[in-house]
């Protein structure tokens, strides 16, 4: 399992490598947690959800106000076959 941050966007790609073919493909319904610590010194769970038939998930955008307030995120992706792994990223500065 491969994981790609586009931290301008606020998205992340799950994909599965074969080293043999050189292909990769997509990894669909893969779980993905994302916590953040916010400028005060707060941490606090942010957003949890699937990827999608793509094998991407948008971690940033959520319905309230908080991204602004973001000054890091952990990221866990796990899933039960491939594994996880938790990467840390800052908030994009574009959204």
């Amino acid at each position: 399992m491969q994981t790609q941050l586009y931290e301008n966007i606020g998205n992340i790609d799950v994909v599965l490598a074969d080293p043999v073919s050189q292909t990769k493909a997509c990894l669909v319904g893969v779980y993905v947690k994302v916590f953040a610590k916010l400028k005060n010194g707060t941490e606090e769970f942010y957003k949890d959800g699937y990827t999608d038939i793509a094998g991407r998930f948008d971690y940033a955008s959520i319905s309230v106000d908080k991204l602004k307030h973001v000054e890091k995120f952990a990221i866990l992706v796990s899933h039960e076959v491939h594994g996880s792994k938790i990467l840390e990223c800052k908030p994009p500065l574009n959204l």
